[in-house]
């Protein structure tokens, strides 16, 4: 089974994201006001990575974020 935030045995899978976000904002510039209707795009992994979670599983970093 594949999944895409983490490895088979629960390590978390790491991608190369700046290199999506790089292409993704080539040809965009700033909008001066949102209309509506509108959406937010979060990068999820950027928030795990944040975390400091190095060579933990998903279920050892969610523990230790609970539990803070």
């Amino acid at each position: 089974m594949a999944y895409s935030l983490s490895n088979n045995d629960g390590s978390r899978h790491k991608t190369n994201i700046a290199v999506l976000a790089r292409e993704l904002e080539k040809n965009v510039s700033p909008a001066e006001e949102i209309s509506e209707p509108s959406a937010t795009v979060i990068d999820r992994m950027s928030l795990v990575q944040k975390l400091k979670g190095n060579d933990q599983t998903f279920l050892q970093l969610a523990e230790s974020t609970v539990s803070q």
